[in-house]
């Protein structure tokens, strides 16, 4: 038997979520947009403001990661860094990730034997050590910009 991953109740394979993530990144990608100042929704442009930006006059730790995500998700990784930089290793470390769990299920469908243990555990590794990287470069691209004003 396999590892199942229990969310909301319900037993998922590492293939399903890894599907659900690639898919859901590209229905992102074919519904939004975004340029240097503006995000757009199927055409549609979101007049928002960081609140945070708002009330301290300086941005927030997550400033410009949606354009950054958006930028990423259509190639402009030049424009995506520049705004945020974990925008763009946001979008990579989702895409391994969802690749590095369907390569798990397959893995364990062809050695059925074995469950994979030793795969899922540096799975896991990889996403715990890239969860904590995608962190510090947030905060330290957010201590950057409010250092230079």
């Amino acid at each position: 038997m396999s590892r199942q991953n229990l969310i909301g109740g319900m037993n998922l394979s590492p293939g399903f979520v890894g599907a659900s993530l690639l898919v859901g990144l590209g229905l992102v990608r074919a519904l939004a947009s975004a340029d240097g100042g503006r995000v757009y929704a199927a055409g549609r442009e979101f007049h928002w403001t960081c609140w945070f930006r708002q009330q301290f006059n300086f941005p927030c730790p997550t400033c410009g990661m949606t354009r950054s995500v958006l930028l990423s998700l259509h190639g402009q990784f030049g424009a995506a860094w520049g705004l945020n930089p974990a925008g763009l290793l946001l979008v990579l470390g989702l895409l391994l990730l969802g690749l590095a769990l369907l390569f798990l299920t397959f893995y364990q469908q062809r050695r059925a034997s074995l469950e994979g243990g030793a795969l899922h555990r540096r799975i896991r590794i990889a996403t715990k050590i890239y969860a904590h990287s995608l962190i510090a470069v947030l905060f330290a691209h957010w201590l950057i910009e409010v250092a230079s004003r």
